[in-house]
């Protein structure tokens, strides 16, 4: 079923819009529930609480369960559980609005008890988070846990969350693809927005192609197939242009920013050892060797290096001789 996709959307939005995907995850997170039905399922989601731009938050309750679902993708925000400890005090809010409780009342409201839960596809083996260790070294009386879910402690039992983390790890690593073919490109002077279209367009293609055969959110990928693709540009481009804005207007140390790079795929320092030794047609085993750059990259720094205009000498009208790239 085609699915009406809005500007901030992600595919975590349109996978869980469906309430058939929700009554999945819950039976997934709880197997041991066999009377629960779709029916039994509420949505409460919230307005962008958590995040600043994207939608990828979830919100349902089920019986006396209250569960929040957070994607935080694969950057790990250690205020992450402060966020949750606001999105759930808002949702209990909107609760009991919505039943016209009484929280001046003699006897105890009945409340759904949380859940809190934050889909993580970096790379951390941490199983949970916890307000108190994080912000009070565990001196404080009050206190919240998120469990988080990532590649680590999830397989393909949990056959809808598997599919989206995979789906989440084909989408990152050619995000870093195309980040690290976009930064190249502006260093040696080839960039061009035409140029850009024409990259992102090949790297979302792969995100989706590699999705479909092997068979990663195949229903809602081919139900959905332009819509995807476009969102799937724009998250590209303001991703991108979000971590450079962050890049631009922090005051870090070379190491730093060194670091920086090498989170997004390959520090800067990394990519000019490359380009240069491409450009002497090394061969790809010692750059590999020397730059500890993975094959993929490699590639996407032969494309650039490729579409680099040689340098010939050329004398002017004038006698002098100029540069031409």
């Amino acid at each position: 079923m085609s699915i009406n996709i809005k500007a901030k959307d992600t595919m975590f939005t349109l996978l869980f819009r469906d309430k058939n995907n929700v009554f999945e995850l819950y039976k997934e997170l709880h197997p041991e529930d066999i009377k629960v039905t779709v029916d039994d399922i509420k949505i409460e989601t919230l307005n962008n609480i958590i995040t600043r731009d994207f939608y990828n938050d979830l919100g349902f309750i089920v019986g006396n369960r209250l569960i929040i679902l957070v994607e935080e993708q694969s950057t790990c925000n250690p205020n992450m559980t402060l966020r949750m400890l606001i999105y759930l005090s808002r949702t209990y809010e909107n609760y009991i609005e919505e039943y016209k409780l009484n929280i001046y009342s003699s006897s105890v409201l009945a409340l759904p008890k949380p859940e809190l839960y934050i889909i993580y596809t970096g790379e951390n083996n941490t199983d949970e988070l916890s307000f108190n260790r994080t912000y009070f070294d565990n001196k404080s009386c009050i206190d919240i846990n998120v469990k988080i879910i990532n590649n680590s402690n999830y397989n393909k039992n949990q056959h809808l969350i598997y599919q989206y983390l995979q789906f989440c790890n084909v989408f990152n690593k050619h995000y870093k693809n195309y980040s690290i073919w976009r930064k190249t490109a502006a260093l040696y002077g080839i960039y061009t927005d035409y140029l850009n279209e024409i990259k992102i367009q090949e790297f979302i293609s792969k995100v989706y192609d590699e999705c479909i055969f092997n068979k990663y959110l195949k229903d809602l990928l081919i139900s959905n197939k332009t819509g995807v693709l476009a969102m799937c540009k724009l998250i590209f481009n303001k991703t991108y242009a979000f971590h450079m804005q962050n890049e631009n207007i922090r005051n870090e140390s070379d190491t730093e920013r060194n670091q920086y790079w090498f989170n997004e795929g390959a520090s800067e320092e990394k990519i000019k050892i490359a380009t240069n030794m491409l450009k002497l047609n090394v061969q790809d085993d010692i750059i590999l060797k020397a730059t500890e750059l993975s094959i993929d990259e490699i590639d996407i720094l032969k494309s650039v290096v490729q579409s680099i205009p040689k340098v010939e000498n050329k004398t002017d009208e004038a006698g002098e001789i100029d540069n031409v790239r």
